[in-house]
């Protein structure tokens, strides 16, 4: 199995900086929740973009085409994560936030 090499000290100043917003061990399930999530959302637009050989928001190549998005599950050592696009949560928080607004 391959080993991932890190830059440990990139990764030391930025745990500094975020430590500084922790106050109790759920701010801390919070964030590690968090970090896992972006990592895996960052890994997976990644590969998408290797696999189709443009980045999001650029003309596309050939027939293979970004066609959407949708809320996924991943499991794995760290637990499940519930990627939701981001259209569909800002939806959710508005509904949630200011019921009184209806989608159109």
């Amino acid at each position: 199995m391959e080993t991932y090499s890190m830059d440990r000290s990139k990764l030391q100043e930025l745990a500094k900086e975020l430590a500084k917003d922790l106050k109790t061990q759920a701010d801390l399930s919070a964030l590690t929740s968090e970090l896992v999530k972006l990592t895996v959302e960052t890994a997976l637009n990644a590969e998408l973009t290797a696999h189709l050989g443009y980045d999001r928001h650029q003309e596309r190549v050939g027939k293979n085409a970004r066609n959407g998005t949708s809320s996924k599950r991943v499991k794995g050592n760290h637990g499940e994560v519930v990627m939701i696009p981001l259209g569909i949560a800002m939806a959710h928080l508005s509904q949630h936030y200011y019921p009184s607004i209806k989608p159109a």
